[in-house]
């Protein structure tokens, strides 16, 4: 680490390394292209990074990640901006450290009928960061106490979504439910998205699990045999 530091990295050097990234970013965007072409811009961008570390310090890269990833180290916490239409309700927010989802509250009160489905809207707008989502889910204890679930779980709002948050609230049960405004109703949660180059080509059929789905492989579980080392037979093992 001493030795890196001897000499700072010139700025010559970073602009370098940058425009080999870039290429390779912009390479890899094109419809068609060959292996070689990848292994070319690969050996170019290792050679300027050799490059940076043999001659400086460890070069700082937020500055490089935010000119290839949108203005932002994708490295660091992601943000959620929510803007209150209705400004009595609460801001999504976690119920405890570690949580995955944010509650979400009702903006007004609606009652639902059994067997059927209502959208309840939130009051707020948000902007989802770019490359995530927000899936809206269910809460576990309406679902078990009352019935109550999201129909279209999980539901997805997208990051270039401005329009006001709404869950469509489902009740299972035999009897009215009635949503009050303030009630957290869905819970919020962010998850990256990892988008694909679509292509049109034959599909290769042999694999283990081949064309078998819709229940292919059953609903009981397969019974394993077990060996009885004292009888010398074998036996099935029992269900529990």
């Amino acid at each position: 680490m001493d030795e890196l530091n001897k000499n700072q990295v010139t700025e010559e050097e970073m602009n370098d390394a940058e425009e080999v990234i870039k290429e390779t970013v912009d390479a890899n965007s094109q419809d068609k292209i060959t292996e070689d072409d990848i292994d070319q811009i690969n050996d170019e961008a290792n050679e300027e990074f050799d490059k940076m570390f043999d001659n400086g310090e460890m070069p700082d890269f937020s500055e490089l990640f935010g000119s290839l990833f949108g203005g932002g180290n994708p490295l660091e916490e992601p943000i959620l901006t929510v803007e209150k239409i209705n400004k009595e309700v609460d801001l999504p927010k976690y119920a405890h450290p570690g949580d995955a989802g944010m509650d979400v509250c009702a903006s007004e009160m609606v009652c639902i009928r059994p067997n059927d489905w209502k959208l309840v809207h939130t009051g707020i707008k948000v902007a989802v960061p770019e490359g995530f989502e927000m899936q809206v889910r269910p809460r576990s204890g309406l679902a078990l106490k009352h019935g109550i679930t999201v129909l279209n779980t999980p539901g997805t709002i997208d990051s270039g979504y401005r329009g006001e948050v709404g869950v469509i609230l489902m009740n299972h049960s035999d009897r009215d439910f009635t949503v009050k405004k303030g009630d957290r109703i869905a819970q919020l949660v962010i998850a990256p998205v990892i988008s694909v180059r679509v292509i049109e080509g034959e599909v290769d059929k042999v694999t283990e699990r081949g064309e078998g789905g819709f229940g292919s492989t059953g609903v009981e579980s397969k019974k394993e045999e077990t060996t009885n080392d004292s009888a010398g037979t074998e036996e099935p093992s029992k269900e529990v």
